[in-house]
């Protein structure tokens, strides 16, 4: 038996035998986020963005994989909130209005467990597909979910939504805060509520 099937055989006798049956619903918003690198030095600068819209395909669910496959997210990039309103203006203006498309739209095309431990943490792969500057790509994040928080982060390269030019365009009107240099690569990150009733 290979590696990765052992692991997903625990991961189904851990959490059948530890927790029996559960359904999993998730509640409230979804906060989504992002960290950008300038400088030589690679300084992160991170935010999230105010306006998300999330819609999943069903309330409740047996597992995390039904509850979050096929779920979108819209997001809104004038909202992005770096809690630097100059900054923001810039991204939005030399960045995101630069682009073809005004909004960043995910789909989670799949869920995978990796791993379910004795106190009920588990992790795995969320599969996400990203369309951006109307450029759509798929994209891969490693989630965490423990008591009730499901948190994701992932990189992504905007070379790959061939938003490059919009990258100059922040770089050009950053040059001197940036020292010459801004990163075209991204993490990105989501994190939200879902409760489990276990019997």
């Amino acid at each position: 038996m290979n590696k990765g099937l052992i692991s997903v055989v625990t991961a189904v006798l851990l959490s059948s035998s530890l927790f029996g049956t559960c359904e999993y619903g998730q509640n409230g918003d979804i906060i989504v986020g992002f960290q950008a690198y300038k400088t030589p030095l690679k300084i992160g600068v991170g935010g999230e963005f105010n306006n998300v819209e999330y819609v999943n395909n069903t309330k409740f669910a047996k597992d995390l994989s039904t509850l979050l496959k096929g779920a979108t997210v819209n997001i809104n990039t004038g909202s992005v909130d770096s809690a630097n309103p100059a900054r923001d203006k810039k991204l939005v203006d030399f960045f995101f209005n630069t682009m073809t498309q005004k909004e960043i739209l995910a789909k989670i095309t799949d869920l995978k467990v990796d791993k379910v431990d004795a106190t009920g943490k588990t992790t795995g792969v969320v599969f996400v597909d990203i369309k951006m500057n109307n450029v759509s790509h798929p994209a891969e994040m490693k989630f965490n979910y423990e008591k009730g928080v499901l948190q994701a982060d992932g990189v992504i390269d905007l070379g790959d939504y061939k938003a490059l030019g919009a990258l100059s365009s922040i770089n050009k009107a950053c040059y001197d805060l940036h020292k010459g240099k801004t990163w075209s690569d991204v993490t990105i990150s989501f994190n939200m509520n879902i409760q489990a009733d276990c019997q």
